[in-house]
């Protein structure tokens, strides 16, 4: 058994013992040791225990999180070249966030011609270059087309990253990479915890050019097909992979139309529920046309994208199996 372990034993034992003075004293040092020792988990997990042995200790409370925040603060200071390109981010956010978001920052190498993420593929993860190029590619039906190439200092999956959305493009790299990446559930941890820090991170990225905005005249048009606006109501219904109806229909509200795909307004009230659409095949009946030339349609498709609109509705984004036909006052 290591000496900290025994310790937290004995903490304990002090507590079984009423002696809340000596468990406060201990408990403190641990902290300290776990701090200095980079383990910063164990060290905010003891500072709640110490919450709970004695809600009045508050000078050890608040000397815990000062000294807790302060080697987080070094760990920080220390990567001076990470610090170097990421200034302009860390100079938004307050102590508290920057430390936490470096700590929940994952280190990732990757070789040429490795993939970051694909086209048609999800991405859960933020991605900030550190060192090496990498090109955005789109692939088309005539071939691979070039968007634009990325270097230290860009960004990269910040659109399927905060809204949700499957990768319009693949990112591949042209040198051995070396990236930082966050995770979505650790952004949602990390809300938690810092809850200005995730607004304070879209500011950030939607400061940095964009998907397809990167490229000026190279930038493609990701609607291939012009849309119309489409008001009325939806009928919507999940499909399995055989194609067969599951759960109930419901309904939703048309926003927009193409030949390849429609958009519609829904309400979610759970927020996690959103992630799980993604991709999920989709069984729609909806009326185009005016008048007498009033026509019903039914459509298979499959969510491609969810927008958050705000105070729980979404918008939803899908893409049909089958392209319509064009008719006479219709798409």
């Amino acid at each position: 058994m290591t000496d900290l372990l025994q310790q937290e034993n004995l903490v304990d034992r002090h507590v079984a013992q009423n002696d809340t003075d000596a468990a406060v004293k201990l408990l403190y040092s641990l902290i300290v040791q776990y701090a200095r020792a980079k383990n910063f988990p164990k060290a905010e997990a003891l500072r709640e225990k110490l919450f709970k042995v004695d809600a009045m200790a508050l000078t050890e409370i608040v000397n815990a999180a000062e000294i807790i925040e302060k080697e987080k603060s070094a760990s920080l200071s220390r990567d001076k070249q990470h610090l170097s390109i990421w200034s302009d981010l860390y100079d938004s956010l307050s102590r508290e966030e920057a430390n936490a978001l470096y700590l929940s920052l994952e280190g990732r190498s990757y070789d040429v011609n490795q993939p970051v993420f694909r086209q048609g593929h999800g991405n859960s993860r933020l991605f900030f270059i550190n060192k090496g190029r990498l090109k955005l590619i789109h692939t088309l039906k005539t071939g691979e087309l070039p968007l634009c190439t990325l270097t230290v200092g860009d960004i990269a999956g910040e659109d399927t990253f905060i809204p949700v959305s499957i990768c319009t493009g693949s990112l591949v790299p042209l040198t051995p990479v070396e990236l930082s990446c966050l995770e979505r559930s650790a952004l949602q941890t990390l809300a938690e915890k810092c809850p200005g820090l995730e607004s304070k991170l879209q500011d950030f990225c939607l400061k940095k050019k964009k998907l397809y905005a990167r490229t000026g005249d190279k930038r493609i048009e990701r609607r291939l097909h012009r849309r119309m606006d489409l008001s009325g109501r939806v009928a919507l219904q999940f499909l399995n992979a055989a194609g067969q109806p599951l759960g109930k229909e419901f309904r939703g509200e048309l926003s927009d139309i193409s030949r390849g795909g429609l958009c519609f307004f829904i309400r979610i009230p759970k927020k996690e529920t959103v992630r799980q659409l993604l991709g999920r095949k989709i069984k729609l009946k909806f009326v185009m046309g005016r008048g007498d030339n009033k026509k019903p349609v039914e459509q298979t498709g499959s969510i491609v994208a969810v927008s958050d609109r705000l105070f729980g509705d979404y918008s939803v984004h899908v893409k049909f199996d089958q392209m319509l036909v064009p008719e006479s006052g219709q798409v």
